[in-house]
C-alpha cells in the first residue's frame, strides 16, 4: 500500500514538474505579432534597388512602440515570403531607439546595398521591429511591400 502511494506522488509531481517547464518555455518564447494601428510605406520616388526612403505612421494609443535600425528585406517566391541572406556576416548596427513624433509619425532613409546589394527584379517587403511598451521579449513587426522592375 505505501509503495502504491509512493508511486501516485511520484506521478503527480511529475506531472506538475511537466506543468512547470511548458508553460515557463512558452512564456519565453513570446511570438513576433505585427504592430495594430501601424503602418509603413515607402515614400513616392525614394525607391531604388539599393534604398528607400520609408515613413512608419503609429497610431497606437494602446501600446508604447520604440523601433531600432534593424531591418530584414524579403522577397517573395512561389507565393512565400523568403528572407534575403545578407552579403556579409558582420552586418551590425549601433543599437539607438526611434520614436513616433507627436503625429505618429518617422522616418528611416534605408541603404540596403551594403547588406543585400542590388536587388534583382521582383517583389520584396521591408520588415521593421518594434520593442512594445519598452519590453526586451514583446517584439512587434511592420512590413511595407514594394516592386523592383
Amino acid at each position: 500500500m505505501q509503495k502504491k502511494s509512493l508511486v501516485l506522488i511520484f506521478i503527480v509531481l511529475s506531472l506538475v514538474l511537466i506543468y512547470i517547464i511548458f508553460n515557463s518555455n512558452k512564456n519565453l518564447k513570446k511570438e513576433i505579432k505585427i504592430l495594430e494601428d501601424v503602418s509603413m510605406i515607402i515614400e513616392e520616388d525614394s525607391l531604388t534597388n539599393t534604398s528607400a526612403k520609408i515613413i512608419i505612421t503609429d497610431l497606437n494609443k494602446k501600446e508604447k512602440h520604440i523601433y531600432s535600425e534593424n531591418y530584414n528585406i524579403e522577397k517573395k517566391e512561389d507565393n512565400q515570403w523568403k528572407e534575403l541572406k545578407l552579403l556579409t556576416d558582420n552586418a551590425t548596427s549601433t543599437p539607438r531607439e526611434y520614436f513616433p513624433d507627436s503625429n505618429g509619425m518617422l522616418e528611416f532613409h534605408i541603404y540596403w546595398g551594403n547588406f543585400y546589394g542590388e536587388l534583382q527584379p521582383g517583389k520584396y517587403r521591408i520588415v521593421k521591429y518594434a520593442s512594445i511598451n519598452n519590453s526586451v521579449n514583446d517584439k512587434g513587426i511592420v512590413y511595407a511591400e514594394f516592386t523592383i522592375k
